[in-house]
């Protein structure tokens, strides 16, 4: 769809149009902000998440083999599979922070971030329109 510039008549109808956009863009600089501000959050989180996992996973595998050991009285046993019950709640948590970082929430997420820049431009060339349109009016 082509914008028809033609619609402002006069002055006052360019710089209304033109604060109305520039409204826009401010809203849309707000958004943007946000949306930085949450992808910074969402990597730095994913890392710590990650780190964590990968802890709770080194330390599940020690308890497995700790559990192995045919050695071991029944007190210790049961204090290990105690430990590697806790680990596992501990993971599932891990796990399903992670997936709030990373798959279908994150790439909706990216894929809103594109919307607005997207929009930055379009709003960004129609004030440029806007200014083109005003300058051939006259006084």
């Amino acid at each position: 769809m082509v914008l028809n510039y033609n619609l402002l008549l006069t002055y006052a109808d360019c710089d209304q149009a033109t604060a109305d956009v520039d409204f826009k863009l401010v809203g849309l600089a707000a958004d943007d902000a946000v949306d930085t501000a949450t992808d910074a959050r969402a990597t730095r989180t994913q890392t710590t998440v990650g780190t964590q996992l990968g802890t709770v996973n080194r330390e599940l595998a020690s308890l497995d083999f700790q559990l192995t050991d045919p050695n071991l009285d029944t007190a210790t046993q049961d204090e290990l599979r105690s430990k590697r019950k806790a680990l596992e709640v501990r993971q599932e948590g891990l796990q399903k922070r992670n997936a709030t970082v990373t798959g279908p929430k994150r790439f909706l997420d990216d894929a809103t971030n594109e919307e607005v820049d997207l929009l930055v431009t379009f709003w960004t060339n129609v004030k440029a329109g806007i200014a083109t349109r005003r300058s051939v009016l006259s006084a």
